[in-house]
């Protein structure tokens, strides 16, 4: 699992990429990122997976609208 700060703004930064907007609720928080495929994380708070992120189109969508 890799471990990330999710800015301010509520974004996290993602290699050179960029950012990726994740919430402005955990600004200052770490989230967990676990790669299912590839290019592919999903993203935990503490023990709560958030949402599914994904390289190509870089957003976190909801778990419920990705299919994996």
């Amino acid at each position: 699992m890799k471990m990330k700060l999710v800015t301010v703004n509520g974004a996290l930064r993602w290699n050179s990429d960029g950012l990726i907007m994740v919430s402005t609720a955990l600004s200052g928080k770490y989230v967990g990122l676990e790669e299912v495929k590839n290019g592919v994380w999903i993203v935990y708070y503490r023990h709560v997976a958030l949402g599914v992120l994904s390289e190509k189109t870089k957003r976190v969508y909801e778990p419920e609208d990705y299919q994996l």
